[in-house]
Order: structure tokens, then sequence, then C-alpha cells
């Protein structure tokens, strides 16, 4: 939701209101001892200041975790938990931010979102707590940003219809190389995400929502679903592709995937070897907002969720799978909602929304829990 009110806050400072980076120690959340997949959890720090009482849309990259809140429905600031150091603190430029992701590097960590305006292009940007710089927008619409490693994609449209872009950023001053057009065809393409060089998005060039992929040092993109159902919501780790899928009429949306990657042969030089699509969860009511990483699958799962009753949250719960054994588990079960899972190596966080957080109806909290084989 925009106001010219905010627009106008933001054209007078570009970057926005701030992203306060906290830095704490894991150790300072003991591991609780559980069952199955679960090797910990772990509770995120709560914001300093009482008026920021939703939390939410969590990203986790090595050992750092950023989440933003806001007031009144308003995403407005973020933090960054950095585990492992107990005492820093620190703030980056990150105002009204409608999507976003993270990347924890070595020696410093880089934001990259968007910036939602009124009545011009919305633009992304990079950041890194000392230099912020626009990598796409202004002339076009550009949303929707990821990041891996240096390498930066989004969805930007051009002439009407959204394309996937990309480019590397420096690790130094995040000065970006050249802007590539992962994918330009017909119909729109968006919803990009990166991992390793490979990119995949959702495609309607065929009329449909489907899944694609671009390996962008080896050549031209490949369809990886072919289901007359939508496909959308695509996400990318060590070539597992996890993706919502509609195919299941009656049922809402459940989460599919497929390994996809390039392999080098003599007889046919580099070629796309597919795995056999796999259903990850067929359940009722919604299975949204998968990612894959470590040998995991995560979304948020609806098959619980009851109609809203006053200030309580329907009951949604955050539920995995281990690609190798194909054991489903649950990874959450308080009342209340818990969404928007991401997913690293094996450390899984995600926004828990409860009317006792705070004190406040919806007050969200950062929650998050390490996967075990």
């Amino acid at each position: 939701m925009r106001s010219s009110t905010r627009s106008g806050a933001r054209r007078r400072h570009a970057l926005g209101a701030a992203l306060v980076l906290v830095a704490l120690a894991v150790a300072a959340f003991p591991a609780v001892a559980s069952a199955g997949h679960i090797a910990s959890r772990f509770t995120a720090p709560p914001p300093p200041d009482p008026e920021w009482e939703n939390q939410g849309a969590p990203q986790v990259s090595q050992d750092g975790v950023a989440w933003q809140v806001g007031g009144d429905d308003m995403f407005m600031m973020g933090y960054v938990w950095k585990m492992g150091n107990v005492a820093a603190v620190e703030r980056d430029e990150f105002r009204w931010a409608s999507s976003f992701d993270y990347a924890n590097w070595d020696t410093s960590h880089v934001v990259v979102y968007c910036l939602p305006w009124e009545d011009t292009p919305d633009e992304v940007w990079v950041s890194n707590g000392t230099t912020s710089l626009k990598l796409a927008g202004g002339v076009n619409d550009a949303r929707n940003p990821r990041i891996a490693g240096t390498r930066v994609v989004w969805e930007e449209r051009v002439a009407g219809s959204w394309d996937i872009h990309s480019a590397e950023i420096d690790i130094d001053t995040l000065a970006p190389g050249a802007t590539v057009v992962v994918c330009g065809a017909r119909g729109d393409q968006k919803s990009p995400d990166v991992d390793s060089g490979v990119v995949v998005w959702q495609d309607k060039r065929s009329g449909q929502w489907e899944v694609y992929a671009r390996n962008l040092s080896l050549g031209s993109a490949k369809r990886l679903t072919t289901s007359r159902a939508k496909q959308v919501h695509p996400r990318i780790d060590d070539g597992w592709v996890v993706w919502e899928d509609y195919r299941n009429v009656g049922y809402g949306a459940d989460i599919y995937a497929r390994r996809a990657r390039q392999v080098w042969t003599a007889s046919d030089g580099w070629h796309w070897k597919l795995g056999a699509v796999r259903m990850v969860c067929h359940a009722r009511k919604h299975q949204l907002q998968p990612d894959v990483g470590g040998g995991f699958i995560v979304w948020t799962d609806w098959r619980s969720a009851t109609a809203l009753v006053d200030d309580d949250p329907p009951d949604t719960d955050i539920r995995g799978y281990q690609i190798s054994s194909r054991d489903r588990f649950r990874i959450t079960s308080a009342d209340g909602m818990e969404r928007s899972p991401d997913l690293e190596y094996r450390t899984v966080v995600y926004g828990s929304y409860q009317s006792t957080h705070m004190g406040q109806p919806w007050g969200g909290r950062v929650k998050g829990a390490h996967l075990q084989p």
C-alpha cells in the first residue's frame, strides 16, 4: 500500500528509513532438543522501538538473518541479526521496500531491494551499509530483486511486458557490471531467483505461467514444467528447483520440484539433464512460498488454517521435506500464523504472527530452526 505522503517522504530521502543491523550470537539462544529433522530453534531479538510491532519477510544468508519491521501494515525499517557477533549494531538505508533480498559476505553484507514510487517507475537498489547504488529502474519499472553471491537478478518492464535482467556487482564498491537480459521472450517473465549462475523464473510466453531456467554461462533458456496449469514462484539451490503448482484442481497450490543441471558429455557437449518432476506436498488448501536449500524444501502450509476470527491470525504452519529420504515433517505447530520461510543450507527462518506478540494484534516475530538430516 502506497500513498502520496509516503512518496513525498521517499523523495526527500531516496534510500529511506534506517535498516538497523543488529548482531547477536546464536549462543544466546541455546539449542532445543527435538525429534526428527529439527536440531534447534531460535527467536530473533525484538525491535528496540515498541511502535514497530510487525516483523516479517525474513531472509537468511550464512550466519546472518535480515527482516523487515513496521507498523500499521507498513514495512518501514529492518534488522539484520549477525550470528556470532554479540555487540555490533549498524545502520543501513532501507525505506519502504516492497521486496528485498540479503547476502552475507565474509567481510560485509549487502541488501538488494525495490523502492516503489507513486508516480515514477519503481527502482532496484543495493546497499552494504556504507554505499547505496541504484541498479535499475527510473525509466522502466524494476522489481523483485534476488541475490546470490555477487549476482543480482530482477524483473524489469520493457515496452509493456516484464523481462528478467541481471548484473554482477563489485564486492567492494557495489558498482554493477553490464546488465544482461536473461530472458526477453514474448509475454511476461517474472519472479526470478538465482544460484551459482543459474537463473529461474515464471514465464508466460505460452499464455500460462511455466517455470524456465537459464545458465548464464552456457546459453539458452530451458522450460522445466509442462503441466497445463500454472506454475509460479520458483526457487533454486544446487540444481533443485521448487515452485507452487496448481495442477490439482480443487486443492489450491501444491509444491513440486525438479532437479535441473547442465552437464557435459563428449557426444553432446553442454546440455540440460532434467530429473523427474517430483510432487513434494499435495494437501488440502494451499501450500505456498516454497524455498530450497541444504537438501531440504520448506513452505507455508494452509491445511490447518481456519477463518479469521477477531484479531487472531489464521493458523498456518511451516512444513519441510527432506529431498534424499522424502520425509515430510512439521517445523512449526504454534497457534497463529507462521509464513514466508527462507532457507539457506539447513537454516530456515520465517515470520511468526500471534496475538500475544508484544501485546499487539498480529504482532510478528522472526523465528527459525536449524535442520538436520
